[in-house]
């Protein structure tokens, strides 16, 4: 593995246009460069790239959170009854009617006891139409396109090799064009109070590490990757390329 500064730029941008009352949350990227949040957990709010909201729209249902994939808006429900699929998609032609998405399906404990974590989900960096999601308290990943016949599951076996934190073992995971994955395990410690990744693996979809690396300064997140590198998000700041090579 080697690691060098990422030949890569990033901006900030102020976001406008929310009341004092809307917390947004959840950030979708469509691939017609859309971007989509949810200003309250029945409102979707439709931004442009300079980061102001250009308009609202209600949904039927309440929903945790919002991620993108191709055209598709992937809604998480509430974990209202067990094993039921926790996301369902919606295109924005018709944001009233959705589909369930082969991924997490909710625990048969959620429902049972107060364990935020249990009943989250969270989505990765997708390629063309598929994403690796995952619930936040499990290392166990589901890759799909929204079909089950192209609905993969990976167990990675290598979590438990390094000190992650057990609560949330996943930082952040990659998908590639070949079918391959990088997947960012989590720390222990915190920094300044959030989550952070410390190693960077390199896997395949039986869940075997190919390459690994502990990462300094410590990582937020995935912004891109390909079958032989990865950019991450430091948590100084800067974007750095770790490669195979």
């Amino acid at each position: 593995m080697r690691v060098d500064i990422a030949r890569f730029s990033f901006a900030k941008t102020l976001v406008t246009g929310f009341s004092r009352t809307e917390r947004p949350w959840g950030l979708a990227c469509l691939a017609s460069d859309e971007l989509w949040t949810l200003a309250d957990n029945r409102t979707l709010a439709r931004m442009s790239t300079s980061g102001a909201v250009l308009g609202r729209y209600k949904l039927p249902q309440p929903r945790l959170n919002v991620f993108g994939v191709g055209e598709v808006l992937l809604l998480q429900q509430p974990p209202l009854s067990p094993n039921i699929p926790l996301l369902a998609a919606a295109r924005i032609v018709d944001l009233t009617r959705s589909q369930p998405w082969p991924g997490p399906i909710a625990l048969p404990q959620v429902t049972k006891k107060t364990d935020i974590a249990s009943g989250l989900v969270n989505c990765g960096v997708g390629h063309d139409n598929r994403l690796p999601c995952w619930i936040a308290s499990q290392s166990r990943i589901t890759i799909s396109d929204g079909t089950p016949a192209h609905t993969s599951i990976v167990q990675p076996a290598f979590v438990d090799d390094s000190a992650v934190d057990r609560r949330t073992p996943l930082q952040d995971v990659a998908a590639t064009s070949s079918s391959g994955l990088w997947i960012l395990t989590s720390t222990v410690a915190r920094e300044s109070g959030r989550r952070v990744g410390g190693r960077l693996t390199r896997s395949n979809l039986q869940g075997e590490r190919l390459a690994a690396i502990d990462l300094q300064p410590r990582a937020r997140l995935i912004v891109d990757a390909t079958d032989s590198w990865a950019v991450v998000l430091t948590t100084a700041g800067t974007l750095v390329e770790v490669g195979t090579r």
